[in-house]
């Protein structure tokens, strides 16, 4: 800790001796608006999304809003070099793989606040619970981004932005009903006034929902699923350009879930995902200086997953509870600069510490088992800085380094370049970036006293990409594509005795494309993605993520009032293993097609219905052996806006 006041102490010393100019130094004009041109994530500054050579996807609001889908999982799987992977219904374990790197490879943040969950044995985000209420845009950032992130940053980073208030006060007010007797209710509460700004949303959501397991796998009995999420944002202008933003996040959600292994259906068998998070941030806006535009947060984490599985007539004498607790504070300070109006900087310094503590318990007929995980905790201290530099108006460069010392494992160094060209005369665009990234072990991995090894390193990431973007004269026609390699090394895996270790290597290189075209009324794009993965180690199968994965998306604006979307996705072939017989088996999930629809219809300036079908042709199909996935489904709803 004392470190890192020292650190921040020297920043904003070194920030307060600049001088005056009339720049707006590359900020944005309202920050409760980030306007669509604008990418947040890739330099933690707004950048012009047409002058940055990362490899980024931004949904905004509108196609939040136009999408057949209500889940962000589902958004997700549009993206090209993203693989989504659900275990059974709502609720259940939902895995985001990012160029075919490991599903803890990505960094989720809400609202600036880490969101990787502390207490998992990899630290991955499950997004089973998170659904599209209140987010009013997401930006994913492909490719190894340690430099700005630190750990778990070795695939990408998903970055979610919610709602703020401006202007008169607003009430929008949403319902929804359908299939599986699914329910959602919402309402959201913003506006401005004075020098401040306010939002307060409130969801519920439940569902009857349909078996976890497969019916050819034995499964009968619906999981069901029930959510309840609040979220606020406030700010005030403390003082001319400075604002003091709070925003906190409650989600307690609870779902049926059914066994891996041995009789999979379960009756009993239910898991509470309860998460919180806040962060209190004070930030400049809109500074006319040009070396003293600082950002100051300290943010909370906390997540609770308790699951229970009572005896049942399928499980004579079978019994467990198990009970974790992960918790995240972190204390952030950076400083923006604009040099000679072509020369974008930050610099920053960053303390975290995560907690982590759990307990099973467990009765079978061959006995019981206990384990138990006493508080164990890490801090990490980092420093990192950035420059991004436009050379001219077509050429610009960006580098950036960063150090962390974790208290375990000692200390980390990491660096990024990136490049861009644009031939503006033809509506080109050259890019390519250069990068390393790294995945601290886990607080599971380090301590547990089985299975963990205080020995453990981090898992390192090194990847490039190269790729191009071209514009038609009257920006119609717009496709690109970009080949990206990751070359992972110091995999965690297990040894004969199940203990953490560092023992795999394995690369991921493929292909990103898309296409898209613009009418006057309709819009239509195309994203495929080719990911060849490779376990260098064991020369074994990659599980779930697909080679081949094409996406295809048609909006339509029939009038002023109705408007209309279709959305095909293709998945290809993927590998799985079968750990019902024993020795266990390799299978192949045969690849499978998904064609959602939905549209909308404004009645009047305040009421406007939606309706959407899920899986139009009851396409049957798995993401996981055994686990089922929905059928055919329908849904309608209403949204007042008042």
């Amino acid at each position: 800790m004392k470190r890192f006041f020292m650190a921040a102490l020297l920043l904003f010393m070194f920030g307060a001796t600049g001088t005056e100019a009339n720049s707006k130094s590359g900020t944005v004009d309202n920050p409760k608006q980030i306007p669509d041109s604008i990418v947040i994530t890739s330099n933690r500054f707004p950048t012009p999304i047409e002058k940055d050579a990362s490899s980024v996807t931004i949904i905004t609001e509108e196609e939040i809003e136009k999408s057949p889908t209500v889940m962000v999982s589902e958004l997700l799987k549009q993206v090209a070099g993203i693989d989504v992977v659900r275990s059974g219904g709502l609720g259940t374990q939902t895995s985001v793989f990012m160029r075919g790197t490991n599903s803890n490879h990505t960094l989720v943040l809400i609202d600036g606040v880490e969101m990787n969950n502390p207490s998992s044995p990899t630290t991955s985000f499950d997004f089973g619970s998170l659904n599209v209420s209140n987010i009013q845009r997401i930006e994913i950032l492909r490719g190894p981004q340690s430099v700005l992130y630190g750990s778990d940053a070795v695939g990408g980073v998903i970055q979610i932005f919610t709602k703020r208030g401006f202007g008169n006060l607003q009430a929008d007010i949403i319902s929804e009903a359908g299939a599986y007797k699914t329910y959602t209710e919402s309402i959201n509460l913003s506006g401005s006034q004075g020098k401040g700004d306010y939002s307060l949303f409130v969801s519920r959501k439940n569902s009857d929902g349909f078996s976890t397991i497969r019916q050819d796998a034995g499964g009968d009995e619906k999981d069901g699923f029930e959510s309840s999420d609040i979220i606020t944002n406030v700010g005030i202008q403390v003082i001319k350009d400075y604002d003091l933003t709070f925003n906190g996040r409650i989600t307690d959600a609870d779902a049926d879930i059914d066994q891996s292994y041995g009789v999979l259906d379960d009756p009993n068998y239910t898991s509470e995902n309860k998460m919180k998070s806040f962060m209190i941030r004070f930030k400049n806006h809109n500074s006319n200086s040009i070396y003293f535009q600082p950002d100051v947060s300290v943010s909370l984490f906390n997540q609770d997953i308790k699951t229970i599985n009572k005896e049942d007539d399928a499980h004579v004498g079978e019994s467990s509870e198990f009970n974790s607790n992960g918790k995240r504070l972190k204390i952030s300070a950076s400083n923006f600069m604009n040099i000679y109006k072509n020369i974008n900087s930050i610099i920053g310094v960053e303390y975290e510490k995560e907690t982590f503590n759990s307990d099973y318990n467990s009765a079978s007929l061959w006995g019981g088992y206990a384990d138990t995980v006493n508080e164990v905790s890490a801090s990490t201290f980092s420093l990192y800085g950035l420059d991004d530099w436009n050379v001219t108006d077509q050429f610009s460069v960006s580098g950036g380094v960063r150090y962390d010392d974790h208290e375990d494992f000692g200390s980390q160094f990491t660096y990024r370049f990136t490049s861009l060209n644009r031939f503006k005369s033809i509506g080109l665009t050259v890019k390519g970036t250069y990068g390393t990234a790294f995945k601290a072990p886990s607080l599971y991995q380090l301590n547990h006293s089985l299975y963990g090894n205080p020995e453990s390193q981090p898992e390192e990431n090194k990847g490039w990409e190269l790729g191009f973007e071209k514009k038609s004269p009257d920006n119609i026609l717009q496709f690109g594509a970009t080949y990206f390699s990751n070359d992972i090394d110091n995999l965690i895996g297990f040894d004969a005795m199940f203990r953490s270790i560092n023992i795999a290597k394995a690369t991921s290189k493929g292909v990103e494309a898309f296409a898209q075209i613009l009418f006057k009324k309709s819009s239509v794009r195309i994203d495929f993605t080719y990911t060849d993965i490779k376990d260098k180690t064991y020369q074994s199968k990659i599980l779930r993520r697909p080679k081949e994965k094409i996406s295809f998306k048609l909006d339509h604006q029939f009038s002023d009032a109705v408007k209309a979307n279709i959305l095909i996705r293709t998945i290809g072939d993927r590998f799985d293993t079968d750990f019902r017989p024993y020795p266990f088996e390799d299978v192949v999930l045969e690849g499978y097609t998904v064609v959602n629809l939905s549209a909308s219809y404004q009645v009047m300036q305040t009421v406007t219905l939606n309706g959407r079908i899920d899986n139009l042709f009851d396409e049957d199909y798995q993401d996981v052996l055994t686990y089922n996935t929905p059928n055919r489904s329908g849904y309608i709803g209403v949204k007042l806006s008042l």
